[in-house]
């Protein structure tokens, strides 16, 4: 049955059972007998020898078997005297060894015999039996479990037994019989019996190291804990030798369990207190195990691991025990007491109170300042680690809070311990004592020196160090106002003086840091010590760096990078404070730094941030007009320092300006202004530039000098910089010199056109120092930057030449000579995207420049053709480029010489053949003509007849008419292409282009011509027919009259006109003397009609000037009339026979009057004028504009038929009613609904009217007085006879006694005789006329505009008075000659010109660079010079002069009843203009030009009550001697006559409405200090500087608004009746015409806060012009609006330079050339800044034309004028189609075949 088949009370008693000795266990055995002669042989008289064999052999039985009753005892009566000392030792061990087996095989029997047996043991005491005694009690007790018999008796036998036991070496078997003897039998133990084992015990343990023995000692000191009962005698003894043994790793825990089981017991109390009494008992301080046993046991048993719950003492009872222990300064016993501490402070520091605390702190002290803890002997070394473990456990504890202790003391402790402890530690520790620091603390300054003295040690450690200082500087900082002096001399300067030395970067950072804090607000002499520190530190790399020269990494030059970042802003707090010596020194320092570096470049040569701020401070400081010194504040506004001066070179009494020692008797202020050189500086830049080879500090330097050059004041200091030209050598060197490996050298990959960008940047702002460049470095620069353009790629070219403009406007005369060879090198260049806007910017801005190119010869303009033809290819190139080429190319094509033009003609048709064969050979289907292609096209014009030309056979139709409608209708449209547009765009530019050269290549004619007076007279009655040949509408007018003989053989125009012939004379010398003949002068018929009734006059006025138009004309028809009398059959007098052919083109229109030769059907001809008398009828009028604009009529004429219907006004029936007869336009606003029809090819955000321009020298119109000056002078002359003039006429007639050619010089080939013939050869007219005329203009004319216009290769005047400039070949015209016959540009007028006066543009055409339009007087007085109004003569004022004046009235009734006679429009838009002065802008968006009048008549003619006989030459017969053939080759070679539908009428009025020029708006605007972020308060200046009104002069020609004939000049909306002012500026050219809507003219309204009035024009131009004097960067979206699309602004700068600079917004950043800011001088600003502002605006206006009509996008007016031609003939042919199919559409393949042509369809 096993243990799991018991029941529970089984097994209970099997564990709790008697042991009843080992013989129970014996299973059952036989029974043994022993017989009688056994015991007969053991008796005591057998042998000795017998009986110890017998035992022998008896042992194993009485051991196995079982003896019967009573055996044992007999057994042991035979053998008892066997152990008696008489026998051997061999017997009696065998006598031993046989009752060892007897009592262990009968030890169930024994009973008594036990006892017996005992006392046997216990009284044989020979010394050689012990171990026989002993084993026979263990057989006999179990090994001490089994005492019965004698169970009191073993106690004390055993006691005394130890010493026998000890000596026969039987200790281990003996202590192991007593455990059990204790542990079965204790209570038969008495308690001195246990004292005697425990002092045994003790004696043991402490005397021997055997283990088994320890071991055994100590199992019975745990069986005595465990079962017996022990005396407070043998405590201390017992707890003394576990003290012991508990040190010994082998019994630590046998010790430790023992007494924890001893602590477990009602003695653990007097155990904890005798262990207490062990530490504090001085005569045990050296037992070191003793003393750390105790400390073991006691933190075990009280805040151990396991802590025993019975003992109820507080750590306080038992830590003076402690503190008693570790005095005995045993290393051992101190150990023991730190780990006790810091279990105590690890389970219960957050319980611990003040006592304790205290105490441990003490105990922790005690060992700090007793323990050698350096020492590396155990157990010294082992104390350290717990003891910074305890303490780290206290400083968490303060962490949180729960530190209930004394803060100090603890500070205390680790201040003992410091250099061991923690960086936290210390740090906390340092705040601690830093509370202290404060002046209210005894000795704090002390304090504060042992502090840094303690832990500023050089050898301390980093961040220890760097909290010091920043203790140091917090102490510093509030202290400093009180302290200052006392802290830097006793604390800074001694611990810091030597921090050169200090090989911790770090710490020499921090001290730099805090030296610069302290110099910053210091302003005594200490502050020169602390830079002194500073200075040495910033040394220090240079004397310390070995001489191997191996760079430095970065991070190594910290500290320098620190305090060079410090220095630099002590610097620029110091400029502006007293003394200057500190910012001097600290300015000395960085340039020697750098001195230093560039030396010894290896050092810093990874760590370039260091030169870097230095540089970087440097380039930001600026200098103002008093040259001194500035730097920008953290606003970036410039403030500039009272205190700093600049200068070049040292001052000789040293550049710390310290003023001169004075007498004591003199009481004087000293000086505080300091002079500072800059020529260390400015030399360590160009050192820079040779030799630094990183590239971040390279491009900074090269950036931001090129602002720096901006402010000259700083480059050229205080008396001056003689050392510009080294830097012209090294940024040349840069790019030219290969010796320099760049880009290569430098530290990252730079591409060369990046380097040289920046490079070129800084050359091109040193063009404003040419002043202080010699010949040879201005060329040097020219030439390193044509050198660029050439090397360093087409992206970099750009930059090359922006720079080019910028020196071609700043460098003249050095220009002069340079310039051939730079356009050499520009047509060398190859066309990219990249350089083309540059490129045409710098050949536009050129034009403005007739000093440079004035000495051209052909192969500079062809440079110029070459270089811009590339650019006019659409398929590479954006639509801006080309408009841009196309205007380039037409602007130099005006500007060459006359002789030139013909020459460039073909080269330029080659290459705009070229640019386009490429991209339409890449499509093959375009083009495919048999017997046309290209090249017939674009022939040189010199080969063909002139396309104004109308010649028989229709050659030039055939070979070039309409080049739009045969490279677009017809393969375009065959066969469509993703090209079709662009194609398109290039073929109507190249006809324009084309159409231009024809025009101009062999006569300089004016692009609008203007009807003579005499013209207007013969034609007033004609008839007029329009036709469309190809691209042009020719309109044949020829004259008539009614063909009723009145007086003498005259029809009544002639006799109106003979009647007057009397009056001819008062008209010259009285005229003025009424206010009712004055104004007449102003009436004509203008051919110009693009241009609307002057808004100064009214109808009655234009009435009255008819007749004296028509007394002009009568003194010749009354001189004809008296010499010869004509028949009265037939009206054949001279007015019949005459022709005007008006030729409408895409870039202008031409006009020829011309009377027919052959002789006509009439029985009597007239009699014919003397050719010299004749001619004068027709020269280029001297008469201001006409008011009634009349155009040749476009319509066809009507048959006889055709009776006219009744008007529904009723007008009257006078001359001007005859077919034919000229009409006024209607009115703008009166015309928008007719017209509305026309604007499909217009956008509708107004940009066609946004295109304004004022003209500087050449244009294709020229006043007729002007270009023909001896009819002039010859009214003039004429005109001074009359000396009485009314002020009211003189009033009337400003309007037309203002010359507007100003600027302009004369073409000499009118001079010379290629223009108009003067009235007369005598020579002395001429010198008279010279005289004259200068007397009213001598002083009229801005000096800019007339020092920059000349005509080179002129041959001069014959006057010898006249005195050129040097750079003039031509001379002036007389006109801008001043009395003394010498020319003066430079006067500047006394008064403002009279515009009324002044002749307007018209008549001749361009012929020289300089001449192709008029410009508008600036300053011009027009009166003679007896002060009178200077009159224009009229016809009858180079007629005869004794006319009568019998029919005057009669004249002038004629002519009101020929001005009334047109429609009753003419006369509302008259009468509405003068309230409502708008133009064109205003009514219809289309219309570029606003001021212009429509060319054509009304449609419908205006009915009559009557029929009037027609007259004269059908316009057919003309038109058909001109141009006519039996078959045409094309349709657009076939005429077609222009209807007279509402339709095309209306769109030949749009076309006349678009001026062939371009017209353009500009806004300017003042912007003074403190207003760049307000619209309304920049609106609102009404004033500038005096720098700004220099501008503007420059800008354009001053001129006042109501004297200005809107029609000659463009005003860009501007009001004439004062509501935008009463002045404007304007500007005119070749090709354009500019109104600037300057803010500061306009009026500021009460009613208009907003400056709503202001901001209508401007807010709507697409470009606007900002002179910022506010000092703050403008932002383009400051004047909010849809347009403001870019802004140039203008930045004033010191020495009268000034920063230019574009800004756009993004629709055309992809268009304008966005460069670097320009730096130009104030006489040229002006001329770039409008010439930036025109390319912007031509931008502006190709980017919404792109918007609004993709197809068709603007790029010139010419461009508008061809497509409203094409539009034209659409309409007609649509409407031929309805009609009658007159044309019908071509068929493909007749197009081979000819057709022959009936001339009646289009006559």
């Amino acid at each position: 049955m096993g243990s799991k088949d018991k029941s529970i009370p089984d097994r209970l008693k099997s564990i709790f059972k008697t042991n009843k000795g080992q013989l129970a266990s014996i299973p059952m055995r036989g029974e043994f007998v022993i017989s009688k002669d056994l015991l007969r042989d053991l008796g005591k008289d057998s042998p000795v020898t017998l009986r110890t064999k017998i035992l022998r052999d008896l042992s194993d039985k009485v051991a196995m078997n079982r003896l019967e009753e009573n055996a044992v005892e007999k057994l042991w009566s035979l053998i008892e005297d066997m152990f008696g000392r008489e026998h051997s030792t061999e017997t009696r061990h065998a006598a031993f060894s046989f009752l060892h087996s007897l009592i262990r095989g009968q030890s169930d029997n024994l009973r008594e015999m036990r006892a017996q047996f005992f006392r046997f043991i216990k009284n044989h005491d020979h010394p050689e039996d012990v171990g026989q005694r002993l084993d026979l009690l263990n057989t006999l007790t179990s090994n001490g479990k089994y005492i019965v018999y004698f169970d009191l008796e073993i106690g004390p036998f055993l006691l005394n037994w130890f010493p026998d036991i000890s000596k026969a070496g039987k200790i281990e078997e003996f202590l192991a019989m007593i455990d059990n003897v204790i542990k079965f039998n204790a209570a038969y133990l008495d308690e001195d019996i246990i004292t005697g084992f425990i002092q045994y015990i003790c004696v043991l343990c402490c005397s021997t190291s055997n283990y088994k023995t320890v071991t055994s000692c100590l199992q019975i000191m745990s069986t005595i804990v465990a079962y017996s009962n022990m005396s407070t005698e043998s405590l201390p003894k017992f707890i003394g030798v576990l003290c012991r043994t508990v040190n010994i790793e082998d019994y630590c825990t046998s010790s430790w369990k023992i007494m924890k089981n001893l602590l477990g017991t009602h003695l653990g109390h007097s155990t904890l207190y005798t262990m207490c009494r062990i530490l504090q008992e001085p005569a045990l301080r050296s037992d070191t195990d003793l003393l750390r046993g105790a400390v073991f046991f006691i933190h075990m048993a009280l805040w151990g691991p396991t802590t025993l719950t019975n003992l109820h003492c507080p750590p306080s009872s038992v830590l003076p025990s402690f503190l008693h222990a570790v005095k005995c300064n045993q290393a051992a016993v101190a150990f023991e007491v730190i780990l006790g501490l810091q279990q105590l402070v690890t389970n219960y520091g957050s319980i611990l109170q003040d006592p304790s605390w205290s105490i441990l702190l003490q105990i922790i002290l005690n060992i700090i300042r007793h323990i050698d803890l350096s020492s590396n002997t155990i157990p010294h070394k082992l104390i350290v680690a717990p003891l910074h473990n305890t303490l780290n456990m206290i400083e968490s504890l303060l962490e949180v809070g729960s530190y209930s202790g004394s803060t100090k003391q603890y500070f205390e402790v680790i201040e003992e311990c410091w250099l061991d402890r923690p960086e936290t530690s210390i740090l906390r520790l340092l705040n601690f004592r830093s509370r202290d620091l404060v002046p209210v603390e005894h000795l704090w300054l002390t304090n504060l020196y042992n502090l840094i003295h303690k832990y500023f040690k050089p050898e301390g450690r980093t961040n220890i160090r760097l909290r010091v200082l920043d203790i140091l500087a917090n102490v510093i900082k509030l202290n400093r106002r009180q302290y200052e002096d006392e802290l830097i001399e006793r604390i800074v300067i001694p611990h810091m003086a030597n921090i050169a030395n200090s090989p911790d970067i770090k710490v020499r950072s921090a001290v730099a840091k805090l030296l610069i804090d302290l110099c910053m607000e210091c302003e005594s002499k200490k502050c020169l010590e602390l830079l002194d520190i500073l200075e040495k530190l910033l040394y220090r790399p240079f004397e310390n760096h070995p001489p191997d020269n191996i760079p430095v990494s970065e991070p190594e030059h910290s500290d320098v990078k620190c305090l060079v970042s410090g220095l630099i802003g002590v610097f620029t707090y110091k400029i502006h404070k007293l003394p200057s010596s500190h910012a001097v020194k600290i300015y000395k320092m960085l340039v020697t730094f750098l001195e230093y570096h560039y030396n010894q470049p290896k050092i810093f040569e990874n760590c370039h941030k260091v030169r870097y701020m230095i540089f970087n401070c440097f380039l930001k400081m600026r200098a103002d007009s008093l040259y001194h010194l500035g730097y920008p504040d953290d606003g970036n506004k410039l403030k500039f320092s009272p205190y700093l001066c600049i200068i070049s070179r040292s001052m000789e009494r040293g550049s710390l300006g310290s003023p001169p020692p004075q007498s004591p008797a003199v009481i004087q202020v000293p000086c505080t202004v300091t002079y500072v050189s800059l020529r260390r500086a400015f030399k360590i830049f160009i050192t820079c530039l040779k030799c630094e080879r990183d590239w971040e500090v390279l491009s900074l330097v090269l950036r931001e000098m090129t602002k720096g050059l901006q402010n000259k004041s700083l480059i050229l200091s205080k008396n001056g910089n003689n050392e510009l030209d080294l830097l012209v050598d090294v940024l040349c060197a840069m790019i030219t010199d290969r010796n320099m490996n760049l880009p290569e050298s430098l530290n990252v990959k730079v591409s060369k056109p990046d380097l040289n960008a920046l490079v070129l940047l800084v050359l091109v702002n040193l063009a404003s120092y040419h002043n202080y460049l010699d010949q040879i470095h201005q060329q040097k620069m020219i030439r390193c930057l044509m050198k660029c353009t050439n090397t360093i790629g087409p992206r970099s070219s750009k930059h090359c030449i922006a720079a080019l403009t910028i020196c071609t406007l700043e460098m003249r005369e050095v220009m002069v000579k340079l310039l051939p060879e730079v356009l050499l090198n520009l047509s060398k260049i190859s066309a990219t995207v990249h350089i083309a806007i540059p490129v045409l910017e710098f050949l536009s801005t050129l034009t403005q420049l007739p000093m440079v190119f004035g000495n051209f010869v052909a192969d500079q303009y062809m440079a110029v053709f070459a270089i811009s033809l590339p650019y006019t290819n659409p398929f590479k190139y954006n639509h801006y480029t080309v408009s841009l080429a196309h205007h380039v190319i037409a602007v130099w094509f005006l500007k060459c010489r006359l002789p030139f033009r013909k020459d460039f003609v073909k080269f330029i048709t080659n290459s705009l053949q070229t640019n386009v064969l490429v991209p339409f050979e890449e499509t093959k289907t375009i083009f495919h003509y048999h017997h046309q292609n290209l090249s017939d096209l674009n022939q040189d014009s010199s080969d063909r007849k002139r396309s104004s030309s109308l010649t028989e056979q229709g050659s030039r139709g055939r070979s070039s008419s309409s080049v739009s409608s045969m490279r677009m209708d017809k393969p375009v449209l065959q066969r469509p292409s993703p090209n079709k547009f662009l194609i398109t765009f290039y073929e109507e530019l190249t006809e324009t282009c084309i159409d231009l050269m024809a025009r101009y290549a062999f006569s300089p004619c004016s692009a609008l011509p203007r009807r003579l007076p005499a013209a207007e007279f013969l034609l007033n009655g004609g008839q007029s027919m329009c036709w469309l040949i190809g691209n042009k509408l020719v309109t044949v007018t020829t004259s008539g009259c009614s063909q009723k003989v009145l007086k003498q053989g005259l029809c009544d125009k002639c006799w109106t006109l003979c009647s007057a012939q009397n009056d001819s004379r008062r008209l010259k010398s009285g005229r003025s003397g009424s206010n009712e003949t004055e104004p007449e002068l102003g009436w004509a018929s203008r051919q110009n009609s693009n241009e609307k009734p002057n808004n100064a006059s009214s109808p009655m006025e234009e009435g009255k000037r008819v007749g004296e138009k028509l007394e002009a004309i009568s003194a010749k028809l009354q001189k004809v009339n008296s010499t010869e009398k004509q028949e009265k059959e037939n009206c054949a007098c001279w007015c019949q026979g005459w022709a005007e052919i008006y030729i409408r083109r895409p870039t202008g229109d031409m006009s020829w009057v011309m009377r027919i030769q052959n002789q006509l059907s009439y029985t009597h001809n007239m009699y014919e004028f003397p050719l010299n008398e004749l001619s004068t009828l027709f020269m280029p009028s001297l008469y201001p504009e006409p008011t009634t604009g009349t155009r040749p009529p476009l319509r066809r004429q009507l048959s006889s038929e055709e009776p006219p219907t009744e008007d529904a006004k009723g007008l009257s029936t006078s001359n001007g009613s005859l077919p034919g007869s000229p009409k006024a336009s209607p009115s703008r606003q009166n015309s928008r609904d007719s017209m509305d029809e026309e604007l499909e090819n217009f956008y509708d955000d107004g940009t066609k009217s946004r295109n304004p321009v004022r003209r500087s020298n050449s244009s294709p119109e020229m006043s007729a007085s002007w270009k023909n000056p001896f009819l002039h002078q010859k009214a003039v002359l004429e005109g001074e006879e009359s000396k009485s003039l009314d002020e009211d006429s003189m009033k009337k007639g400003k309007m037309y006694s203002k010359d507007m050619r100003v600027s302009c010089e004369a073409i000499p080939e009118e001079i010379g005789g290629s223009g108009t013939t003067p009235p007369s050869n005598d020579p002395l007219q001429l010198q008279k006329s010279y005289q004259s005329t200068t007397t009213g203009f001598g002083s009229a004319h801005h000096p800019s505009l007339l020092s920059c216009h000349s005509y080179p290769g002129s041959s001069p005047p014959k006057d010898p008075n006249l005195a050129a400039k040097p750079y003039q070949t031509v001379p002036p015209s007389p006109n801008l000659m001043s009395g003394s016959g010498q020319p003066e540009f430079q006067k500047r007028p006394s008064n403002l010109p009279n515009v009324g006066s002044l002749v307007p543009l018209s008549s001749k055409p361009p012929q020289s660079p300089t001449q192709t339009s008029p410009r508008p007087s600036r300053h011009f007085s027009g009166k003679d010079r007896e002060g009178h109004e200077i009159q224009k003569s009229s016809s009858s004022s180079i007629l005869e002069k004794n006319t009568s004046n019998v029919n005057l009235n009669l004249a002038r009734e004629r002519a009101k009843e020929r001005k009334n006679s047109g429609s009753m429009e003419r006369l509302s838009t008259l009468e509405s203009n003068q309230s409502q002065k708008r133009d064109r802008l205003h009514t219809i968006s289309v219309m570029s030009p606003a001021t212009r009048k429509p060319r054509s008549e009304h449609v419908r003619q205006p009915t009559r009550s009557r029929e009037v006989p027609r007259s004269g030459i059908n316009p057919s017969f003309v038109f058909l001697q001109l141009y006519h053939a039996a078959y045409f080759g094309h349709n657009t070679e076939r005429p077609l006559i222009v209807g007279s539908s509402d339709v095309v009428q209306r769109a030949v009025k749009v076309l006349d409405l678009i001026p062939p020029y371009e017209t353009h708006k500009i806004g300017v605007m003042y912007i003074r200090e403190g207003q760049v972020s307000s619209e309304v308060e920049i609106l609102r200046n009404k004033f500038g500087s005096l720098r700004y009104v220099d501008f503007l002069q420059n800008l354009g020609t001053l001129v006042k608004l109501s004297d200005v004939d809107p029609q000659v000049f463009f005003l860009g909306g501007l009001d004439q009746s004062g509501e935008d002012g009463k002045f404007a500026y304007i500007w005119q050219d070749d090709v354009i015409r500019v109104t600037f809507h300057v803010a500061t003219m306009m009026p500021n309204k009460e009613n208009d806060p907003n400056c709503n009035n202001k901001k209508l024009h401007i807010g709507n131009n697409y470009v606007t012009i900002v002179y910022n004097e506010s000092g703050e960067e403008f932002n383009i979206s400051t004047i909010k609006g849809q347009f403001n699309f870019a802004s140039v602004i203008i930045q004033p700068l010191d020495h009268n330079t000034n920063s230019v600079t574009v800004k756009v917004k993004d629709e055309l950043k992809e268009l304008v050339a966005i460069s670097e800011p320009k730096i130009v001088s104030d006489p040229n600003v002006a001329i770039l800044a409008r010439q930036l502002a025109l390319h912007a605006n031509l931008a502006s206006m190709v980017v919404c034309s792109l918007k609004n009509r993709s197809s068709d996008p603007y790029a010139s007016n010419w461009l508008e004028r061809l497509r409203k031609i094409k539009n034209i003939r659409t309409k007609i042919m649509q409407e031929q189609k309805k009609e009658d199919s007159i044309y019908p559409a071509e068929d493909p393949s007749s197009k081979n075949r000819r057709h022959m042509e009936d001339f009646t369809d289009y006559t």
